[in-house]
């Protein structure tokens, strides 16, 4: 089942596809951007869509991520760990992301993540919840950068694809 839920009228879908049979007690994604910011963004907006109807979050106020890691799958994990971790101690959902990532250098052989999440306090009165996500997990967990021919014509693009899965 393939989803583009609208964040707002003014902004763009994010992408993402449900994948069913790879577990019974999960929910599996597979998420795509066409570049590294909107892989990030688009995997946090598909974890919080799981939790909340998206729509009836409010970008009110915003969270800042930093993180680091060696390899681009731990910096992803690392993040939705971290959107989620907010989740449960600031009880804050996400409408809206703002991704930077960085590159490893010469020097300093990490990527680093800059966030920001846009959302409000969970509202019961006020927002639709679904699924109360208990943790991303390391089952079928990937990260990679594939060429996609693009439909009716000779163009390949790259574009980056991740797994996850979320313990429900």
């Amino acid at each position: 089942m393939e989803n583009q839920i609208p964040i707002s009228k003014a902004s763009k879908k994010i992408n993402y596809k449900l994948i069913e049979g790879i577990t019974s007690a999960d929910y599996a994604y597979d998420i795509t951007g066409k570049n590294l910011p909107e892989l990030f963004e688009n995997a946090a907006l598909a974890l919080t869509s799981a939790m909340v109807k998206l729509e009836t979050v409010k970008p009110k106020t915003r969270k800042n991520i930093n993180l680091s890691a060696a390899t681009v799958d731990k910096l992803l994990y690392d993040f939705l760990d971290e959107v989620l971790f907010i989740k449960d101690t600031a009880n804050f959902l996400s409408a809206k992301v703002k991704i930077e990532v960085k590159n490893p250098g010469l020097k300093d052989k990490t990527y680093k993540l800059n966030a920001i999440l846009f959302g409000e306090e969970i509202d019961q009165s006020k927002h639709k919840l679904g699924n109360d996500v208990k943790a991303i997990t390391y089952h079928n967990f990937s990260v990679k950068e594939e060429e996609i021919k693009e439909k009716n014509s000779k163009k390949v693009k790259k574009s980056w694809v991740a797994r996850v899965v979320l313990d429900v």
